[in-house]
C-alpha cells in the first residue's frame, strides 16, 4: 500500500486546542489491511477513528485513519507513526512533532 501520514494544522492546534493526525493507505489489494497509530513507539487507541474502506476504480482499496488528542497530550510526545499491515508486510510512515 501507499501510506501517508499528515500532522495537525497550525490553525487546529491554536484555535481548537486539538491535534488530529491523518493516515491514508491506498492502492492495495486484496482486502484486508490493518491500520494502527503508534505514539512514541506504543500502540495508541484513544481518539482513533478509521473510515470505511472504499474500493477505487482500479479495484484497489483505500482507507483513512484519524488520531485526535488535545494539545497538551500531543505536546507530551514527539514520535508519531501510522503502521499499515497488509498480507503480512508492514508499511510505516513516521513524523516528529518537534520537526513540524
Amino acid at each position: 500500500p501507499a501510506v501517508f501520514l499528515f500532522g495537525p494544522s497550525k490553525e487546529e492546534l491554536e484555535l481548537k486546542k486539538t491535534a488530529t493526525l491523518v493516515c491514508t493507505a491506498g492502492q492495495y489489494k486484496p482486502r484486508p489491511a490493518t491500520m494502527e497509530f503508534l505514539v512514541d513507539g506504543q500502540k495508541w487507541t484513544n481518539g482513533v477513528y478509521t473510515s470505511p474502506i472504499t474500493k477505487e476504480s482500479d479495484n484497489s482499496y483505500m482507507e483513512s485513519g484519524y488520531l485526535t488528542m488535545n494539545v497538551s497530550d500531543y505536546s507530551k510526545h514527539d514520535n508519531y507513526a501510522c503502521k499499515v499491515t497488509h498480507q503480512g508486510k508492514e508499511f510505516v510512515q513516521t513524523m516528529k512533532r518537534s520537526e513540524c
